[in-house]
């Protein structure tokens, strides 16, 4: 959406959904060695946990325009953009047969706010008055990064009515991290009121 309130300035805003989830298969996992023969425990992992991550946000930006060309618009400008991040990653195990023990790992519900100063320039093409095509080029001022960690929170024996759980304190696995890129390119189909 944008507005422009006076001569060559223009306001523009935009708001974006993003929802992605990983590859995962049946738990647990098997990560290491085993003397059975079946090919999926030679040391192999059978599954990869599955993980949703879920993103919205919206940004602002104030553009300085000029025309370059009889259709044609150049456009330089400053924003800010805000993502809402949430992560969702389920309990699961791990099993080691060799060692004979299984790891607990708890599951994670996160949560991040990324802020994200940017630079935009572009032009645009306009072939009717009411209708436009163009083009930016978006520079991230700041490059923030979001690490999500999965917390050990226990092991036990694969028998367990033979040998008690055991706690683990002070052990994560990092499971991803989230970058912002540092350069964007953005498209727009134009309409005009």
């Amino acid at each position: 959406l944008s507005y422009f309130p006076f001569g060559a300035f223009s306001v523009d805003a935009k708001v974006a959904n993003l929802s992605a989830t990983t590859d995962g298969g049946a738990l647990p996992l098997i990560t290491d060695d085993a003397t059975d023969s079946s090919p999926n425990l030679l040391g192999k992992r059978i599954a990869s946990v599955k993980m949703k991550l879920k993103s919205s946000g919206f940004a602002l930006s104030a553009n300085w325009a000029k025309t370059i060309a009889r259709s044609f618009t150049g456009y330089a400008g400053l924003g800010t953009a805000l993502h809402f991040v949430n992560a969702d990653i389920p309990a699961y195990r791990v099993i080691s047969i060799s060692a004979d023990v299984q790891y607990i790992a708890d599951g994670v519900i996160e949560s991040k706010t990324l802020f994200v100063p940017f630079a935009r320039f572009g032009t645009e093409w306009r072939p009717q008055s009411r209708f436009g095509i163009s083009l930016f080029g978006n520079l991230a001022l700041t490059a923030p990064s979001w690490e999500v960690n999965q917390h050990l929170v226990g092991k036990t024996s694969l028998y367990p009515n033979l040998k008690p759980r055991t706690v683990i304190s002070d052990t994560s696995i990092p499971m991803f991290t989230l970058n912002v890129p540092r350069y964007s390119l953005e498209f727009a189909l134009s309409f005009y009121f």
